[in-house]
């Protein structure tokens, strides 16, 4: 029992050393409740050199870490693998990115390697090439216009005559030759709304370029008033249609921070961690009952001028030497009851509002972190939100779990305490509705979080009817299941797909005007006919990722590959991605390099 104690101590110890120089110092924590701007250059360096000092321990710290202790820190990471295209929740009024987009042609930039176009105009229905494009990338189709969001360049094409409108270059590609990517785009009527994320230049961190005309200095710079990892900066801007820029808003984030953008709002997350090394400490000197001995020689080790490692190393080893085999277990199970006080403590996030002038309206802080943008929901004028609280390194192992927030003008109006207790799980929202799906599926209502239905289905796509809501889903057999629910969301109709080839993997395409359903997949797709009273559902030979609907002909487009069905669901026509030689690919390439480092050259003139 004394060596199963002394590695739970041993890799709360090590493993906080790795985790210690990665989160948030409590340095820059002031006043809550608004962004701060840096005043000049010098305190942004400032501010990036605390984070840096972090980076340098920690890869001392990962290196001390022994192999068991990683493992069993690893037991808990999950292993999520998706090839799929990137979604995200549809909003009413907002056009999302993607790699196709129909309008009165098919416009289409396929991901496939050695592919002969970029981006073609395909006929409809014929499928037949209107148009090449030269650029490559994600879509947005406005009245007149079609975007792609490419590696380096916004490019705007005119849909008459498809030529540039006009073009922002983006990246390594703009004037002062700092890396930026395209996070988000979205479209709304008026507006077209960019977030772009820039990893900073510690030696000169600003002003930065982050898109061809937008020049940000230090003092545009926001902070959320303590300090975060801080290698990237992230800017939020609302262009017109012409291309010019209207308002933005810059700050500085990590990996971790997100963005959910509504017609009305922008909220950015921030994710902070108390320190480990002042966690344990607070564990073991005002919380645990140890020897007065013990306590002496932590005390000690404190006085010491070491680097934080060797600190916790020292403690580690007088923990072990100090405590018996008895001592040991009672420490382990003050921890256990420390945790649980303390499980909500170690974890924050910031939630950032602007609104659609880009004007920051409030920072909330609320426990634990928001996994991703999918657990954001705006409605009514309020913000509904789920947070995970997760275990952190210096505290006992838990399963994690979600507890739940409403946030109004600025104030966290409600905070549900462990509203669902879950691992991982995909979450959506839908008409004052939660649908918090992992190996079943669980519906809470949005306003009192109480159970409305469970569902024996888990990986569920959930798209609101005009009466009810359909449902895709899979059983524990792993099978695609089709399901109508009603109002009151008990069970209508049910259909499952038997045969293993027909296993929804791509996007759910819904048509509630004409009553059908496209589910793509990786093997076939299939089309369910929801105005039956049981879902007639008749399949496909394609595959694809996306899927349209028309009133005449349905749309499969995959990697390499797009084809039309008529109404009978018969193949009407395709168009194949053709393939370009090794020599051809390599010698586009070089082109791209001498056209991006003649517009450097010239932009430096």
């Amino acid at each position: 029992m004394k060596k199963k104690a002394a590695f739970l101590i041993g890799a709360l110890f090590v493993l906080g050393g790795l985790i210690y120089l990665q989160i948030p110092s409590e340095s820059h924590v002031e006043e809550e409740g608004e962004l701060r701007t840096f005043s000049s250059e010098a305190e942004l360096i400032e501010y990036l050199q605390e984070d840096d000092t972090r980076y340098a321990d920690t890869a001392e710290a990962a290196g001390a870490v022994e192999e068991d202790a990683v493992e069993h820190a690893e037991s808990d990471v999950p292993t999520e693998v998706s090839d799929g295209e990137e979604t995200f929740r549809q909003v009413s009024g907002i056009q999302e990115p993607a790699t196709a987009k129909l309008g009165d042609s098919l416009y289409y930039s396929p991901t496939v390697y050695r592919s002969e176009i970029n981006t073609t105009v395909l006929e409809t229905p014929e499928l037949e090439i209107e148009e090449n494009i030269s650029e490559e990338g994600e879509l947005i189709l406005l009245d007149e216009l079609l975007l792609v969001i490419g590696d380096g360049a916004l490019t705007a094409y005119d849909l008459d005559s498809y030529g540039v409108e006009w073009r922002k270059d983006i990246g390594e590609y703009a004037e002062d030759g700092k890396d930026s990517r395209v996070v988000t785009t979205r479209a709304f009527e008026d507006r077209l709304f960019l977030l772009l994320d820039t990893s900073i230049d510690y030696d000169s961190p600003c002003p930065y370029v982050p898109m061809e005309g937008v020049r940000v200095p230090c003092y545009d710079i926001a902070y959320p008033g303590y300090s975060t990892e801080a290698d990237r900066a992230y800017t939020a801007l609302n262009l017109d249609f012409d291309g010019e820029v209207q308002e933005e808003a810059s700050f500085v984030g990590d990996r971790s921070t997100e963005a959910y953008i509504t017609e009305n709002s922008v909220y950015v997350t921030y994710g902070q961690q108390e320190e480990t090394s002042e966690i344990i400490m607070d564990f073991l000197l005002d919380y645990a009952s140890i020897p007065s001995e013990l306590e002496d020689r932590i005390v000690e080790i404190q006085g010491y001028d070491l680097s934080d490692r060797s600190v916790m190393i020292e403690t580690e080893r007088a923990i072990t030497e100090k405590l018996t085999e008895e001592e040991m277990e009672d420490l382990e199970e003050e921890m256990e009851a420390y945790t649980e006080e303390r499980k909500r403590e170690v974890e924050e996030t910031s939630i950032v509002r602007f609104d659609e002038d880009l004007e920051e309206r409030y920072v909330v802080e609320v426990p634990g972190n928001v996994r991703d943008r999918m657990d954001l929901h705006e409605r009514n004028g309020k913000l509904y939100g789920l947070t995970r609280i997760s275990s952190h390194s210096a505290l006992s192992h838990f399963s994690p779990f979600y507890d739940f927030f409403v946030i109004e003008e600025g104030e966290v109006e409600d905070y549900d305490e462990k509203f669902v207790d879950t691992r991982w799980s995909n979450t959506e929202v839908h008409e004052g509705k939660i649908f918090i799906s992992r190996q079943e599926t669980k519906i809470y209502g949005i306003e009192d979080r109480e159970l409305l239905e469970t569902l024996d289905l888990s990986s569920v796509s959930v798209h609101p009817l005009s009466e009810g809501f359909f449902v895709v889903g899979q059983n524990e057999d792993w099978e695609t299941v089709l399901l109508r629910l009603d109002e009151n969301l008990e069970e209508e109709h049910r259909k499952v797909i038997e045969d293993d080839r027909y296993r929804a993997g791509g996007e759910v395409q819904v048509d509630s005007s004409l009553g059908k359903a496209v589910i793509t997949g990786h093997g076939r797709s299939f089309v369910a006919n929801l105005t039956e009273e049981e879902f007639e559902v008749e399949k496909i030979n394609a595959s694809g990722r996306l899927s349209f609907i028309t009133e005449d002909y349905i749309y499969i487009v995959g990697r390499g590959e797009v084809k039309a069905f008529d109404g009978e669901l018969e193949e009407y026509s395709s168009f194949k991605v053709p393939e370009a030689s090794l020599d051809e690919v390599e010698r586009r390439r070089i082109e791209e390099l001498e056209e991006r480092d003649i517009a450097a050259d010239v932009s430096e003139l």
